[in-house]
C-alpha cells in the first residue's frame, strides 16, 4: 500500500510541476501560479514544512510573481527567505540553492531601487556560487551580468564592471562548448551502433 501511495504522490507532484512549467512557457503566469501553489500544498502535506522539496516549491511560486507591485515583491521576498532558511538547514550555508536565492533577493532589491542592498546580495551570491563549485552555472553568469548593471548605475569601478561581463561571457562560452561537445558525443555513440 505504501508503494502505491508513494507512486501516486510522485505522479501528482510531477504532473503539477510539468503542467505549471508548460503554462509558464505559454505565458499564462496566473495558471502556473495556481498549479505551483497546489504543488506547494501537496509537498507540505507529504514532506513537511522543512523539506528541500517544499523549499523548491516556494521558489517556483515566488518566480511567478513578476509584476512591479510592492505587494508582489513582498510575497516573493517572504517565500524566498523561507526557502533560504530551509536550504541552510538542509544543505548548509554554502550551496547552489542558497546562492540562487541570494541572487533572486538581490534582484528584488534592485527592482525596488535599493541598489546598495542589491550589490551586497550580489556579492554574497557570487561568493556562494564560487564556494559551491558551480563553474558552468548559467545562473552565475546571469548574476554577474546583473551585478555589472547595478555597478554601472551606482557609478562603480569600471574595471570590476568589465571583469563581471568578461567572466559571464566566459561562463556562457564554457557551458555552450560543453553542451555542444556532449551532444556530438551522444550523436556519435548513436550512429556507431
Amino acid at each position: 500500500m505504501t508503494l502505491i501511495r508513494n507512486t501516486w504522490s510522485w505522479l501528482k507532484d510531477t504532473f503539477l510541476s510539468f503542467a505549471a512549467q508548460v503554462l509558464l512557457l505559454c505565458g499564462r503566469v496566473e495558471g502556473a501560479r495556481k498549479l505551483f501553489l497546489r504543488q506547494l500544498q501537496h509537498r507540505t502535506e507529504n514532506y513537511g514544512t522543512s523539506h528541500p522539496k517544499t523549499a523548491f516549491s516556494m521558489v517556483f511560486v515566488a518566480q511567478t510573481y513578476t509584476s512591479e507591485r510592492a505587494v508582489d515583491r513582498e510575497r516573493q521576498e517572504r517565500l524566498l527567505t523561507a526557502a533560504l532558511l530551509i536550504f541552510h538547514k538542509s544543505f548548509g550555508p554554502v550551496s547552489r540553492e542558497a546562492a540562487y536565492i541570494r541572487h533572486r533577493l538581490g534582484f528584488l532589491r534592485y527592482k525596488a531601487g535599493k541598489l546598495d542592498e542589491a550589490l551586497s546580495f550580489y556579492q554574497e551570491a557570487d561568493q556562494l556560487y564560487r564556494q559551491a563549485d558551480t563553474p558552468w552555472s548559467l545562473n552565475h553568469a546571469d548574476l554577474l551580468e546583473l551585478w555589472a548593471i547595478a555597478l554601472q548605475k551606482t557609478g562603480g569601478d569600471e574595471f570590476q564592471v568589465s571583469n563581471c561581463i568578461r567572466e559571464a561571457k566566459a561562463i556562457r562560452a564554457r557551458f555552450h562548448y560543453w553542451m555542444s561537445s556532449r551532444s556530438r558525443r551522444l550523436l556519435l555513440m548513436t550512429f556507431r551502433r
